[in-house]
């Protein structure tokens, strides 16, 4: 029965994942600017493992972390586009959905999968007595949560609620500069994205 705690608490958290502008983005456990927390998961097929952190080979690309859950519907329509920016940038990126679910509830999990042919690395976070590991550690409060990752392991952009791709792929342009993007947060279809505190001497790029 020790699952049952963490669910209850994502499911209390999901709700609230479509009205993100009523809620703080993360706990501010983590900030932009910081060093992303180092874990590792396995992959939920089994087939090796995700890592982020000081470990060799971890920062090859830059990450998209989205903590996710079956039981959240924002997730479900977010993920069939998620699995295309992968499929068009997984050569410089690497999108990892970090499920808050667990393998018990696989039955759902796994058709939804096959269904959407989703090929992006998928993992499950490890469950605790009151919340899940990874999760805690980056101040997860709801889902779909996203991270950008560069390649310096610092945390450049952080998000409660769904995202469009084409202002993914503007964030994770700016995860490539010396530029934060911190504030690309629920801009209306066609607005162009702030990039904030560029060092002291550097030009803003341009979007």
């Amino acid at each position: 029965m020790r699952f049952i705690a963490p669910l209850a608490a994502a499911l209390a958290l999901l709700a609230t994942a479509a009205f993100a502008s009523d809620i703080p983005p993360t706990s501010s456990r983590v900030r932009v600017g910081d060093q992303a927390p180092a874990f590792s998961l396995e992959l939920i097929n089994g087939d090796g493992e995700i890592c982020v952190g000081e470990t060799k080979g971890c920062n090859d690309k830059i990450k998209i972390l989205v903590f996710w859950s079956f039981f959240c519907f924002p997730c479900q329509d977010e993920m069939p586009s998620l699995q295309k920016f992968y499929e068009e940038n997984k050569d410089t990126v690497d999108v990892i959905g970090i499920g808050l679910d667990g393998h018990e509830y696989d039955n759902f999990v796994m058709p939804f999968i096959k269904k959407h042919k989703l090929t992006l690395p998928l993992t499950y976070d490890r469950s605790t007595v009151d919340f899940f590991e990874v999760a805690e550690k980056y101040g997860v409060v709801g889902t779909p949560t996203f991270f950008v990752i560069d390649l310096q392991n610092r945390i450049r952009f952080m998000q409660l609620g769904r995202i469009e791709p084409d202002i993914m792929a503007k964030i994770v342009e700016s995860a490539k500069t010396q530029s934060f993007c911190a504030d690309i947060v629920r801009l209306p279809k066609g607005a162009t994205p702030k990039i904030q505190n560029a060092p002291e001497g550097q030009e803003q790029p341009k979007p």
